[in-house]
């Protein structure tokens, strides 16, 4: 539910559901955010990881919860894993699982 912001629905013909299909302007940058049809939203950016599995803030937070998290190292000479964990409404941990030093990521998030 966004407030104040105008959206686009539809009714199902064949029972009435209302499928929201839109909702705030999408974030078009390295960091950034958008609503896919039926309220699920996708988040994306940029973070750094550790062994002390910091956190990585969403730009705007999920509205109830964040499901998914996938993180692709930004170093492309980095050889470990980096493993995302604690999902919360507003961030989500990234820790160094092998490897060694630090590395930035490329991070998706989905929610709702």
């Amino acid at each position: 539910d966004l407030a104040g912001v105008a959206a686009l629905f539809m009714r199902k013909e064949s029972d009435g559901t209302v499928i929201q299909v839109s909702g705030a302007d999408p974030v078009v940058a390295a960091t950034g955010s958008s609503i896919l049809p039926g309220g699920v939203y996708i988040k994306w950016g940029t973070g750094n990881s550790s062994q002390t599995n910091p956190a990585t803030a969403f730009t705007t937070p999920f509205p109830t919860a964040c499901w998914v998290v996938v993180l692709v190292p930004s170093d492309t000479a980095y050889t470990g894993t980096i493993v995302p964990n604690n999902f919360l409404v507003g961030s989500f941990n990234a820790r160094r699982q092998s490897g060694s030093g630090n590395t930035g990521f490329y991070y998706i998030a989905i929610g709702n």
